[in-house]
């Protein structure tokens, strides 16, 4: 999941995923992540850096901690985070003002996806290490729902009415469904 074009659904099922885990919720957070297939396969080789272990699930959170931050903290232009480091250089000699607004906005969502990182990380391997515990797919989809129900609250009072109207239509069987025909188109 390393694209800058992203869907909306892609967008907002990043956001929950990333709210997910900001949440208490680390454990059912990492499940219902792992039931979508963000999850990478356990590694064979025990020298493997657990960051390396987690990229698909980190990217997805990522996408959504820049989606919270473009959207609810910073009322910034989403685009200028995802943007890819080469456009993000050629805007320099282009538009040396705009690069430089967008290079602080940039700056900021790096730090803060630094702090972000740090605090979900052992909420991952956490969640990892208490594998026997797997919610079962009932209480995953209650999870979910309250996610959705609550991102769609925030979505409605950040004066978002189509996106959070669209994150109304995200039900768990729906993001499943999506994400596996991604997988095999991909």
């Amino acid at each position: 999941m390393n694209k800058f074009n992203l869907t909306l659904d892609e967008k907002l099922t990043g956001l929950m995923i990333y709210l997910l885990f900001k949440s208490q919720a680390g454990l059912d957070a990492f499940y219902v992540a792992d039931y979508f297939g963000m999850n990478a396969v356990e590694c064979e080789d025990p020298d493997q850096e657990a960051t390396d272990i987690d990229e698909p699930l980190r990217n997805w959170i990522k996408i959504g901690g820049k989606v919270n931050f473009a959207w609810f903290e910073n009322n910034g232009d989403l685009d200028h985070l995802t943007m890819g480091e080469s456009p993000f250089g050629q805007l320099r000699i282009r538009n040396p003002v705009l690069h430089k607004e967008i290079k602080i906005v940039r700056d900021k969502f790096s730090k803060r996806w630094s702090n972000d990182w740090k605090q979900i990380q052992p909420k991952i391997l956490a969640a990892r290490s208490l594998a026997h515990m797997k919610p079962g797919p009932d209480a995953l989809e209650l999870t979910w729902q309250s996610i959705v129900s609550s991102c769609a609250r925030k979505l409605q009072q950040s004066n978002r009415s189509m996106e959070s109207k669209k994150v109304l239509e995200l039900s768990f069987q729906n993001v499943f469904n999506n994400l596996k025909i991604q997988q095999s188109t991909a």
